[in-house]
């Protein structure tokens, strides 16, 4: 059985991998000229380690990462309003090193790069590819090719990517601070927007920040960094400091696929990670979930002895309502971290203080649930 894979990100690497592991005839399609991830650093929790222990790279994934411990959320003085232990250990790393993790075990003669797609059809139980000029033949396809999905534009038309209403930052800098901004996340909240500090490693730290914006509001990628430093303003004094020793400056902005009781496959064709289930990065969840996506996709596929339809129709049973549920509280944890006044942020603040440690762990450990992968591999 040949198995196609289109795009090397995260969720596409991470099935490769799979593949790899259960003894499959794969081939990869990359469009870029090497493999690699636009972006800064990106956050794993636990039970993403445990699938890269699973998939054989998570010593080399531990080499290059740091433990983070705890996510405190703070005012815009630095005050703090409440310490959100992680009760597990996750992980900081920077997306590029995340890829060279995934990437380096792969055979050579397992992928293409610098890839070109331009055509793919579905015909007598097999799915056609035509890449660089050349025709490839599988028994199915894997489609990894994000948010923006042409293979979903083609073969689940009516799902499109949901505009959240707000715009990110991101960048990496080498600042000295104090040592509270060790091993865990910071975010300053208030005046609509929030701004967050994770360490990467030493003195180096990678910061994001997120307000409310129009969908295609103009700007100017040369001037990002003063405008930036103006709507901070108001921000701790650490915030334009950290802008300041910034070199690059990357602008996104926030889609995500609105959870709904679609199909994630189309005949032989099956879909992972962003392109079917993408989540807004406010809870740190996106790699977490397409590594779990892969994972369960490779296991269905061994359970039901190859029998395709089978496997699909498994794997979206054991994987879209955790999926779903990621989707909404981030979603919703973007739009409550982001009120409209001072009086709602004075509201918000007394809430996050006083809420139960207890229902705090409760929420966090839906995250981390690995029940998908029960009874696989």
């Amino acid at each position: 059985m040949k198995v196609g894979i289109i795009g090397g990100g995260i969720a596409g690497l991470s099935t490769a991998l799979a593949l790899q592991k259960a003894g499959y005839d794969f081939h990869l399609f990359e469009q870029s000229e090497q493999f690699r991830e636009v972006g800064a650093c990106i956050n794993l929790n636990s039970s993403a380690a445990y699938l890269l222990d699973q998939l054989g790279v998570g010593e080399h994934f531990r080499e290059v990462s740091i433990p983070i411990s705890a996510f405190n959320i703070v005012k815009t003085n630095l005050e703090k309003v409440r310490g959100l232990p992680c009760f597990e250990l996750s992980y900081s790393i920077h997306r590029a090193k995340l890829i060279e993790v995934l990437s380096k075990p792969l055979s050579k003669d397992s992928y293409t790069l610098n890839s070109r797609i331009e055509q793919i059809e579905q015909a007598n139980q097999k799915v056609i590819v035509r890449v660089n000029n050349q025709q490839h033949e599988f028994d199915f396809l894997i489609a990894a090719d994000g948010i923006h999905s042409a293979t979903r534009k083609q073969f689940l038309p009516s799902l499109k990517p949901r505009y959240t209403g707000q715009v990110m930052w991101r960048g990496m800098t080498k600042i000295d601070l104090p040592t509270h901004f060790d091993n865990c996340i910071t975010e300053l909240w208030g005046q609509n927007k929030r701004f967050g500090i994770m360490q990467r490693k030493g003195n180096e730290y990678f910061w994001y920040c997120v307000r409310w914006a129009k969908e295609n509001e103009p700007f100017e990628l040369s001037s990002e960094k003063e405008n930036l430093k103006e709507l901070f303003a108001q921000f701790n004094p650490i915030v334009n400091k950290i802008l300041d020793q910034s070199e690059n400056v990357i602008r996104t902005n926030l889609y995500d696929m609105e959870p709904g009781n679609y199909s994630w496959f189309n005949n032989r064709i099956v879909f992972v990670g962003d392109c079917i289930h993408a989540c807004t990065p406010h809870l740190s969840q996106g790699g977490c979930q397409a590594l779990e996506s892969a994972y369960v996709l490779v296991g269905c596929l061994q359970k039901q002895k190859n029998n395709i339809q089978a496997a699909f129709e498994m794997y979206q049973q054991k994987r879209s309502s955790k999926a779903n549920d990621i989707n909404y509280y981030s979603y919703r944890f973007g739009r409550i971290s982001h009120q409209r006044n001072a009086w709602q942020d004075n509201v918000l603040h007394t809430a996050l203080k006083y809420a139960p440690e207890a229902y705090l762990k409760f929420q966090f450990k839906k995250t981390v649930d690995l029940k998908s992968i029960e009874g696989l591999w």
